[in-house]
């Protein structure tokens, strides 16, 4: 069996999905930046709390792929030097989730976030 095309095909697709999470995080960021900027509504509520849900449970994805096989690694891997800026970038888009999660946990509790 030849592995190295086996892990090339892997890599492949690891980097399909991650281009597919990206671009789905940008439209979601697009989305809640347009509902943001539009005049409150009982159902922009329900539809805030839809766009946080799925950008909580894309942005992690995105991170396990682009340090994976992604920019985060290609990064490291040419400028091992950079490694400690990386994982703070990291760190940062971890933080960004957790922030996510609490607007999203007080949006649906009782909305005055």
């Amino acid at each position: 069996m030849d592995y190295s095309r086996t892990d090339e095909s892997k890599t492949l697709k690891r980097q399909s999905l991650l281009k597919a999470c990206c671009d789905l995080e940008y439209l979601l960021i697009g989305d809640l930046r347009t509902m943001l900027s539009e005049n409150p509504k009982a159902q922009s509520r329900a539809s805030l709390l839809f766009l946080l849900d799925r950008l909580i449970q894309t942005l992690p994805n995105v991170l396990k792929l682009s340090s994976e096989d992604g920019y985060l690694k290609s990064v490291v891997e040419r400028r091992p030097n950079w490694s400690r800026q990386v994982n703070d970038l990291f760190q940062s888009n971890v933080d960004c989730v957790s922030s996510l999660r609490l607007v999203r946990n007080c949006l649906e509790d009782d909305g005055s976030c």
